[in-house]
């Protein structure tokens, strides 16, 4: 009985939504990119368990990469990268990945002591993770933002500042939630998606 009373009160959010996760499918769609002029000796090891990852010593013809989203986590490195592209050098490139594309996590990297100036590269960076950290540290590190990033929260949240960014009411905005919220309880992504048709047909008129 209070359960269901509680239901009756409980909002319509995505946060209430619990959707499992496999980390061995996450593993593989999510793509991780590491961005240092040396060599870092725990890709081997983390490729062998299962994630995909790239190494560039630099950024060569390749910056839309960074900014099109074409990769889930980033690793930089902030000293010697990005001088092609930046007189910050890494951190220009940190401004860049995050004003194209906020979604990107990016990940400090590095090994170095750093003057006041380049604590601005921390703040901007979702995260710190210094060299030498072994392979079992960075490995959970990636697997608690790819839980995040893959979560239903997350990408809702991303919905929802595009919908701001367009002029789109709160009110809608929240009835957009709730629809959604619907569809994935019912496990019908019709009902959203003939939802979201109808509305766009109406805003386009």
């Amino acid at each position: 009985m209070v359960a269901n009373i509680f239901n009756w009160f409980k909002k319509e959010s995505l946060e209430n939504i619990q959707v499992p996760i496999d980390l061995n499918e996450i593993r593989k769609r999510a793509r991780i990119l590491f961005i240092d002029d040396e060599d870092v000796p725990q890709i081997k090891i983390l490729i062998a368990e299962g994630f995909s990852i790239e190494h560039w010593k630099d950024i060569e013809n390749n910056l839309n990469k960074l900014e099109s989203g074409d990769y889930d986590i980033i690793f930089l490195d902030i000293a010697g990268v990005g001088e092609r592209y930046s007189r910050e050098g890494a951190i220009g490139i940190l401004k860049d990945i995050k004003k194209c594309n906020p979604a990107v996590i990016v990940i400090a990297f590095s090994g170095q002591k750093f003057d006041i100036e380049q604590t601005k590269f921390f703040k901007l960076a979702d995260d710190v993770l210094k060299k030498d950290a072994g392979p079992l540290e960075i490995k959970t590190k990636i697997e608690e933002f790819l839980k995040e990033k893959f979560s239903v929260t997350f990408y809702w949240g991303k919905i929802k500042d595009f919908l701001k960014n367009q002029k789109i009411s709160e009110s809608k905005i929240n009835k957009a939630e709730k629809v959604l919220y619907k569809s994935i309880a019912k496990r019908d992504h019709k009902f959203f998606n003939n939802w979201a048709k109808k509305y766009l047909q109406m805003k386009s008129q």
